[in-house]
């Protein structure tokens, strides 16, 4: 009889193993909301530029009018050169279309082409002051 010695077995046991899964188990319960949170963050901070870009191209539209007709053109003769083609979003993700406010102001309304990609609001609204 030949005798032979084992050598010691390394390797995790069971219990650190689960130990191991509790943990991770625990962190995604608390990153995933997180990370949801984050992407409607972030979806409407994309709508908040889209709205500010489409508050520039009022700006450049007016500017443009009024350096042509050497006068400041109102708002009603604005809005209606502002919801032509040439002033949509660079982005492919929103839509514009700008209103009369008063009788000095333009409203954009942006909006989500695509409602799913949404955030927390699928639409934002702001007014431009013209003087």
């Amino acid at each position: 009889m030949v005798k032979t010695k084992l050598k010691s077995q390394k390797g995790f046991t069971l219990i650190e193993i689960i130990a191991v899964l509790v943990i991770l188990g625990i962190l995604a319960a608390v990153a995933v909301p997180k990370y949801m949170d984050l992407q409607k963050s972030a979806a409407d901070k994309a709508l908040d530029g889209g709205a500010s870009a489409g508050m520039s191209a009022v700006t450049m539209q007016y500017s443009r009018v009024a350096l042509s007709n050497s006068a400041a053109p109102t708002p009603s003769a604005l809005v209606p050169k502002l919801n032509l083609d040439a002033n949509k979003p660079a982005s492919d993700d929103f839509s514009y279309s700008f209103a009369t406010s008063g009788s000095t102001g333009v409203t954009v309304y942006t909006i989500w082409k695509d409602t799913t990609r949404a955030g927390n609001s699928t639409q934002r609204t702001k007014t431009v002051t013209l003087q």
